[in-house]
């Protein structure tokens, strides 16, 4: 845990201070499951813009609960830089440093850096793909993996909003490709209530070793500038 704390530390610190266009979301949701049981996610996102930079902090948490009991805990935390090279080009560097109670090693840490496109970047639709490369640190010691992501976001009407958020990691050498592997993928729709306020219905869909998790979930995004 001090090496998450000490490198996600380090690259706030390091990061250039955002000023010109910020935003912040918070955002809570939960369903039943089967029997006497409950699932809640909760998350809080900043985005910050300066010019050619722009910085992402994000931390959400998946909690299970069944009959009284906790089932599955979940806690992911991470920071990203990005750097403008052109409109539709960038380079990004980021953190991510996980813990799942399910897992065999509770604790990880991943830091990668690599490019990003921007293929679609208008009002009302993004597409972008991003790369990277770097080491993925546990208890077991530190392996290289190479990771991928695509972002979605359609603005359908001024109240209604789907976006898709997807990412993958594999482990570099054959040797890790089976005990390094990492896949999110988050869609949601969105209906706008309020100015800062929005209606969602996600499906939260992870696997990695040993954890699989799939569910769908109603709640509640506060946004905030």
């Amino acid at each position: 845990m001090k090496r998450l704390l000490l490198a996600l530390a380090g690259l706030i610190l390091c990061s250039t201070p955002v000023r010109a266009e910020e935003t912040f979301q918070a955002s809570l949701a939960g369903s039943f499951v089967q029997g006497s049981g409950l699932v809640s996610n909760g998350s809080f996102q900043y985005d910050g813009v300066e010019n050619i930079w722009q910085q992402h902090y994000t931390e959400d948490f998946f909690y299970k609960n069944v009959e009284g009991e906790q089932m599955h805990f979940n806690s992911d935390l991470g920071v990203k830089l990005d750097y403008r090279l052109a409109n539709t080009y960038y380079l990004q560097t980021g953190v991510r440093g996980e813990y799942d109670n399910l897992r065999d090693d509770p604790e990880s840490l991943t830091i990668e850096t690599g490019g990003g496109y921007k293929f679609i970047h208008t009002s009302n639709l993004k597409l972008s793909d991003e790369f990277g490369f770097g080491p993925h640190i546990d208890k077991n010691g530190t392996s290289p993996v190479v990771s991928n992501s695509i972002w979605f976001t359609w603005v359908i009407t001024p109240k209604v909003t789907l976006s898709n958020k997807f990412l993958i990691e594999r482990g570099w050498q054959k040797s890790y490709v089976d005990d390094d592997y990492y896949t999110s993928n988050l869609t949601a729709i969105t209906y706008k209530l309020f100015t800062t306020v929005d209606l969602s219905i996600q499906q939260k869909y992870k696997k990695e070793q040993n954890v699989t998790t799939n569910v769908t979930l109603f709640g509640l995004t506060v946004h905030l500038k």
